[in-house]
């Protein structure tokens, strides 16, 4: 009869109580393990993807300053034009950008990879005259009929 447990019995009572909370504690070890190494894992994959995020935000930011440092930007200003006159960039014959006078004033933004000569000018008038575009800023400005003596800053080439 002695393996009979019975509730009016502490010292019984508090020997299964022991016996059941050592399963619970190994229980919580064996699963705090598994925890931690699931941890262990998620923290390795956390660092992996912040390498690549920070890799693809490098990537992205210099292939941006590539192409900022690709744009020449010619601006001037064009002295006796009515306002809305357009003004024409040509290469090779072939005209590649325009733009508006507006006030007497204009303004380019143009992707190029090296210094190359284009022609700026106005569409069925003398005004016209060679200019090299590179990287950087450029100003031109002229005249009415005067493009052949415009002034020319900017440009290493020119």
């Amino acid at each position: 009869m002695s393996h009979i447990l019975r509730p009016d019995n502490p010292i019984q009572m508090r020997e299964i109580t022991d016996a059941k909370w050592c399963a619970i504690w190994q229980t919580f070890i064996y699963s705090n393990r598994y925890l931690q190494a699931k941890t262990k894992l998620m923290r390795k994959i956390e660092i992996i993807f912040g390498i690549l995020i920070i890799f693809l935000v490098l990537s992205c930011s210099e292939k941006q300053n590539k192409e900022s440092t690709n744009k020449c930007i010619l601006t001037g200003n064009l002295i006796g034009f009515e306002d809305n006159s357009w003004i024409y960039l040509s290469l090779d014959g072939k005209t590649t950008d325009s733009t508006q006078i507006i006030k007497n004033a204009y303004s380019f933004e143009y992707k190029i990879n090296e210094p190359a000569e284009h022609y700026i000018f106005i569409k069925n008038t003398q005004n016209y005259a060679p200019i090299w575009l590179e990287v950087g800023k450029i100003n031109f400005t002229a005249e009415k009929g005067e493009f052949r003596n415009a002034k020319i800053s900017g440009s290493k080439s020119q």
